[in-house]
């Protein structure tokens, strides 16, 4: 035994030498604070402040090697506020330095390196690309080009001209989860929308953020000016945090007292009613007897099952151990004189009033209700009103106390188990009824499920009805007040203004603002002593004792705390400790659209005074009450100015069925996941075209591929139009150039100027409801001009049109290619805020090929507008906005301007409209008969009534003959009287020829042969018909049954009628179609 002790114990130690000296196992505190991860050493996780280098190097995080070797706490805080390089390290905030390492979207080695151009940046060189659009690798490339440049800085937009206005929106406090939800999504895609569109229309905008998660926020093309991100941990926020308590508190609005509280027994803490979720789920009533005592004058006898008895039911029986009285509903004529009597709580054996309160709702149970003020919201109002005491039978983990009052065999029982022991005495002492079925709603919490329990306990709050009634009238206020989009929400804050409860915001958590609160002790101390620094816990309300309560300083630090202290009772005072409770989260929150800017440090420095208020506020409707409503006050509080003048709400993300998403339906769509699959447009494009203010909105990832399939159309037409280009002379390229200026339409052929000016009212149209927060629709109408007008009619039409540009840029066709440049332009000008890297992306393939811009980005020329900016207008804007650096180096769309509406000519259009109905029906007949694509029509005749539409179609007859599939020359018009019916042959072709009607342009007739066979579809059509009889017969057979009608679900009677209708219809179309082949 001895040998392999020698051989194994300095193994052993070795061993352990080598794992105590290994970096993977430094140890580190289970409760990190982020705010103090300030240690320049490998392998720690780093913090940052303001003012430090952001090119992102100074500010390494941590080393994660790969995720492996780090406390789970040091992974989840660190992966969630930086990024992991190709070599592991964890990098600090976004800086967004001029040499771009903090872009933050993973491996950048996916990505050329590039210089200034985005063009080399891709790697696609002088041509027109040859690849397929990749979204996951186009996006990533495009978001660190924009932020490597400083594109989403102020003053960078409106194609260098300034509006002279100023747009601000402040995105949300940092996630504390660390992960992307569909939530994030939502108000990421808007709210880059908004600051999109604002920088191209010239304001001075800034989309300040705020979130840790900044990683997964920039992979949805976040184009936030991530110089001003801010945490909520930050020094500046700390500073607001402390400063807006110690204000609140000077004037009596924070105070602490005993209520009622969201207990949450695993977190150990009170939390929001935000964090609380109410779920209608399965339970029991238990119906059980409470014991009364005779009437007075009469003995005690027989077991307490003899007794004269109330029934009462309840859902929660463990809580009969702090019963406190029993409460019949208001001028209840059943229960008649019953609040002359004294009932006994039928565990605890306490005597018990009868009360009369109007909050007993007389249809629950039996009418009567049991009192537990320490654990019921309800009650312990019901208890305040009639001098009830509340009995507290729960510590901190939801187990039952050690109290005299409550018998002993219960002490230390969880509140389930304690359920069940005190059913189980109930059912020994005859004392308990029944036990029901009962659907009820359960209060969970969000963040880990379990059920809350209303507790009492002593907690900070702060009074709002003064600050409510001074917020009212600040948002009513019709100069400067707050519009709330939709308006129907200003009403419900109102309401909830009205009827607001104190706020309680102390937390027992590791996480957060502590408390400035310091507790003092000084010698002859008494609560009569008054000093206007000194101050005892509040018993105003009634709800500490003032035995209990102790004497306290407001003060950032104990040096703060110990000098107030000294000066007011020299050496006669102790400071003990500070507060342990944390702030909730929501007051921070509170101060963000003002504390961010600066205050309270620095209101008269540019960013306050230029930025505050924000110009709009948008978030959820979710949590307009626990975080709109709660900024609104702290801001016209502490700085006298509302904090936005406008409120958008967005509404929750549901499912494809419109079931709201959870874990536990198994219905939860991931961001991320949509992103790597159909990229960061598509999924902004499917939130965005289906927002509606304060509406929910359903999603499937089939939505989202959908959208996939329209950014690969945006990068074809791209291609496209550069293709057309590409092989122009570089004088003919030049010329088709484009600027900020609106096209003239006069000389073009109708079919264009028809387009363009459809898509100048377009322009206006999105601007229109742009500028009125209305921003799913504008999206849905860009989407259908492209794929009905633009893709299938404009751009096929500029294929068939010849190539005779020459010098003169009067030419027609130097006009012609000018307005496919144009109209390709200002359709990605105004597509760019929904879906922005494909259309950056197009812009530079376009911009290259006209020669605007060089493959390393710079300007070429005077060709463009974009970037002409006059000394004076750049020095105004400075003036009014502070510096910010002029860039004409190199086009970038998101720097453009945002197009102006142009001429519009309403006759082209509608002459437009008739060419598109006639190419439509010319192809409706084509796939009515099966046509092959490959085919072509050898003649059709235009039977028509409108001598000047005829006129105005003839000239563009080949145009229609080739995009109607018809053979060149076999398009012909005839001009009809009003009630002639035109020939019906199809001269030299003969046999069979299909007819269609085509509203306000006439009827049609085409000749079908060589081009179909007649037998061959004859039979196929048989053999519908045969299959759709049958199956119209049936279905009419089911609903002539009335058994089925009377009997079946309603839902699945219509289903029948409606499948039955559609069969219907369908055999009629065979019918007719069989009717026009038997000619033939």
């Amino acid at each position: 035994m001895a040998p392999v002790r020698r051989v194994l114990y300095p193994t052993f130690i070795a061993l352990w030498i080598l794992f105590i000296l290994s970096p993977k196992v430094k140890k580190y505190p289970s409760r990190l604070r982020e705010g103090n991860f300030r240690k320049k050493r490998e392998g720690r996780c780093f913090g940052w402040r303001e003012g430090v280098d952001t090119s992102g190097k100074a500010e390494s995080l941590a080393k994660i090697r790969g995720g492996k070797g780090f406390p789970k706490e040091v992974q989840q805080v660190c992966l969630s506020i930086a990024r992991e390089d190709k070599n592991g390290r964890c990098f600090g905030r976004a800086g967004g330095g001029a040499e771009g390492r903090s872009f933050g979207m993973g491996d950048i080695d996916t990505c050329p390196s590039g210089k200034d151009g985005l063009i080399e940046e891709m790697g696609w060189g002088k041509g027109v690309p040859k690849v397929k659009y990749d979204a996951a690798k186009f996006e990533e490339c495009i978001q660190r080009w924009w932020e490597k440049n400083r594109l989403f800085h102020p003053g960078k937009g409106g194609g260098g001209r300034q509006s002279g206005s100023k747009y601000t929106i402040p995105m949300p406090p940092p996630n504390v989860t660390g992960y992307l939800h569909m939530g994030h999504a939502v108000f990421v895609a808007i709210q880059d929308l908004l600051a999109r569109f604002h920088r191209m229309i010239g304001d001075f905008t800034v989309w300040y953020p705020g979130d840790r998660i900044h990683t997964q926020i920039r992979s949805l093309g976040a184009s936030a000016d991530w110089e001003r991100e801010r945490f909520t941990l930050d020094t500046n926020m700390s500073l607001a945090v402390v400063e807006a308590f110690k204000r609140l508190h000077q004037k009596g609005y924070i105070y602490r007292g005993e209520r009622i509280v969201n207990w949450s027994p695993r977190m150990g803490t009170a939390v929001s009613d935000i964090e609380v979720e109410h779920k209608e789920e399965q339970g029991y009533l238990y119906w059980l007897r409470y014991p009364l005592y005779p009437p007075k004058g009469e003995q005690v006898r027989g077991a307490l099952s003899d007794w004269e008895y109330v029934e009462v039911a309840t859902t929660r029986p463990e809580t009969i151990l702090g019963d406190s009285a029993l409460a019949i509903p208001k001028n209840d004529l059943r229960y008649a004189g019953l609040t002359k009597r004294i009932a006994l709580n039928p565990i605890t054996y306490r005597p018990m009033r009868i009360l009369e309160d109007e909050a007993v709702n007389k249809e629950f149970g039996s009418g009567i209700v049991k009192v537990t003020p320490a654990h019921s919201a309800v009650d312990w109002e019901i208890a305040k009103r009639h001098d009830v005491d509340g009995i507290s039978i729960f510590d901190t983990k939801a187990r039952v106390l050690n109290h005299s009052s409550i018998p002993q065999t219960y002490h230390g029982l969880d509140r389930y188990k304690a359920r069940k022991a005190v059913w189980e005495e109930l059912e020994d002492n005859d004392l308990a009824i029944k036990k029901t079925p009962h659907r009820y709603s359960v209060p969970r919490s969000q963040r880990g499920g379990e059920i809350i329990e209303p507790m009492l306990s002593s907690e900070w709050f702060v009074n709002m009805s003064q600050l409510a009634q001074n917020a009212k009238r600040k948002v009513l206020d019709s100069n400067h007040g707050v519009e709330f989009v939709p308006g129907r929400f200003k009403g419900e804050f109102m309401r909830w203004l009205d009827n607001i409860q104190d706020w309680c915001i102390s937390r027992k958590l590791w996480w957060g603002h502590r408390i400035p609160v310091w507790y003092i002790k000084r010698e002859n101390s008494s609560p009569e002593d008054s000093n206007t620094r000194i101050f005892r816990e509040s018993s105003e309300k009634g709800e500490i004792s003032e035995k209990t309560s102790r004497e306290y300083v407001v003060a950032s630090t104990r040096a703060e705390a110990e000098k107030i202290a000294f000066e007011t009772f020299s050496n006669k005072t102790k400071v003990e400790d500070q507060e342990p409770c944390v702030l909730d989260t929501w007051f921070s929150s509170a101060l963000w659209p003002f504390a961010v800017p600066g205050w309270p440090i620095d209101t008269n420095g540019f960013d306050y005074t230029t930025l505050y208020p924000a110009s709009v506020l948008e978030t959820g409707y979710d949590i307009l009450f626990f975080w709109v409503a709660r900024m609104i006050m702290l801001g016209v509080e502490l700085t006298g100015k509302v904090p936005f003048p406008v409120v958008y709400l967005h509404g929750l993300v549901r499912d494809a069925n419109n079931q709201k998403m959870s874990k536990s339906k198994g219905n939860v769509i991931d961001p991320t996941t949509l992103i790597s699959s159909h990229g960061a447009d598509a999924l902004r494009f499917s939130l965005l075209t289906g927002v509606t203010p304060g509406q929910d909105m359903c999603l499937s990832s089939k939505e989202v591929e959908s959208a996939s399939h329209f950014a690969n159309k945006i990068w074809n037409i791209g291609r496209l139009v550069a293709m057309m280009l590409e092989t122009e002379p570089a004088s003919t390229r030049k010329n088709a150039s484009v600027g900020r200026k609106a096209m003239t339409i006069q000389g073009l052929p109708f079919p264009e100027r028809a387009v363009i000016s459809e898509l100048h009212r377009l322009i206006n149209d999105v601007t229109t409801s742009l500028n009125n927060y209305q921003l799913g629709i504008p999206g849905r109408q860009i989407y259908e001009f492209i794929m009905s007008v633009f893709a299938p009619y404009f751009l096929e039409i500029a294929k068939t049109r010849p190539k005779e540009y020459g010098e003169d840029l009067d030419s027609l066709g130097q006009k012609q290619l000018m307005a496919v440049v144009y109209a390709t332009d200002r359709i990605l000008r105004i597509l760019h805020p929904y879906m922005p890297h494909v259309t950056e992306a197009v812009y530079h393939i376009i911009k290259n090929q006209t020669g605007e811009i060089g493959e390393t980005g710079e300007t070429i020329g005077e060709s463009s507008e974009n970037f002409e900016k006059s000394t004076a207008e750049f020095e105004k804007v400075s003036e009014n906005f502070g510096n910010f650096t002029k860039n004409t180096e190199f086009l970038a769309l998101i720097s453009e301007a945002w197009p102006e509406m142009g001429e519009v000519d309403r006759e082209a259009e509608a002459y437009f409209r008739n060419f598109r109905a006639l190419v439509s029906g010319i192809r409706q007949i084509r796939a009515t008969y099966k046509v092959a694509d490959g085919s072509k029509v050898s003649y059709v005749r235009v039977h028509m009534r409108n001598e000047t539409l005829l006129k105005v179609l003839q000239e563009e007859s080949k145009t229609i003959a080739k995009l109607s599939g018809v053979r060149d020359d076999c398009l012909h018009f005839e001009l009809t009287q009003a009630g002639e019916r035109g020939e019906t042959d199809t001269g030299d072709q003969g046999g069979l020829a299909a007819r269609g009607v085509v509203p306000e342009v006439g009827e049609i007739l085409v000749a079908m042969e060589n081009v179909f066979d007649v037998g061959r579809e004859r039979s196929r059509l048989e053999k519908q018909r045969c299959r759709l009889e049958k199956e119209v017969m049936s279905l009419s057979a089911k609903l002539a049954n009335s058994n089925f009608v009377e009997k079946a679900p309603k839902e699945q009677v219509d289903i029948v009628r409606e499948k039955q209708s559609k069969r219907s219809s369908e055999l009629e179309e065979v019918i007719s179609l069989l009717s026009d082949l038997q000619t033939a």
